[in-house]
């Protein structure tokens, strides 16, 4: 089954607690660094240069993309990136989230790997992408 999304990549968001969640076919693919914990589907550590993304709840899908890939084009040229967490689009904005705001409901986040393959360029904030369940 094809799930092609038409996908923005942001690059920095101001985290904000009170915002409301909007069903949409628009998703945000932002840079991050590999984050301090492991990875909620196979509880490894992950590296900046490893091709390894975060998807929001819904993606997510109860953890049922864990360690497939997905497929990220842009520009022409696509990257293939596993999937390995979970951006919670649910909880936040408590202790046991580090009072950070729960992701939207259409987030991936991405190692900067997954940036350079398809050229896209960090310094403009956003770019046009799409995405697909990158396993056959």
């Amino acid at each position: 089954m094809d799930h092609d999304k038409d996908v923005k990549i942001l690059l920095e968001h101001g985290a904000d607690c009170l915002f409301t969640h909007t069903a949409s076919q628009k998703a945000t693919i932002k840079a991050t660094n590999a984050p301090d914990g492991p990875s909620e589907c196979d509880n490894s550590y992950q590296r900046d240069g490893e091709m390894v993304v975060t998807l929001s709840t819904s993606w997510f899908s109860n953890m049922a993309r864990c360690g497939h890939r997905i497929k990220i084009t842009a520009n022409g040229n696509s990257v293939y990136a596993k999937v390995v967490n979970e951006c919670d689009s649910v909880h936040g904005c408590d202790d046991d989230h580090k009072f950070e705001a729960p992701c939207t409901n259409n987030i991936i986040d991405a190692l900067p790997a997954v940036w350079n393959v398809p050229g896209l360029d960090q310094s403009t904030g956003e770019q046009d992408i799409t995405w697909s369940d990158g396993d056959e």
